[in-house]
């Protein structure tokens, strides 16, 4: 834990590979994922939202990033229309494929 009296303190988790696993500050914390090749590849907050990263094999770049925003949208559809329940939104971006020499 970092300790400063000006500040929270800010507490880090790593894994048994040395990789940041958890995040937090207070009541904010981040959880992190990785894939088989060490990469990141997921994000998941405290409000149980998360980002994630997707590689089409071990070798490639990032193919897509994916956001999951279940427990905003729940929340805000509850209130707007009490009969539409909506679980889950899913953003995700494809990113083009790009040759370089």
């Amino acid at each position: 834990m970092i300790r400063n009296s000006a500040f929270a303190g800010v507490q880090l988790e790593y894994d048994r590979f040395s990789r940041l696993s958890v995040w937090r500050w207070g009541a904010l914390t981040e959880k992190y994922g990785y894939d088989r090749a060490g990469r990141l590849s997921e994000i998941r907050y405290a409000d149980d939202t998360s980002t994630v990263y997707a590689f089409k094999d071990m070798f490639s770049g990032l193919v897509s990033i994916s956001f999951s925003f279940s427990s905003i949208l729940e929340e805000l559809f509850s209130r707007a229309k009490p009969s539409l329940l909506v679980t889950e939104l899913i953003v995700e971006f494809r990113l083009p494929f790009v040759c370089s020499r």
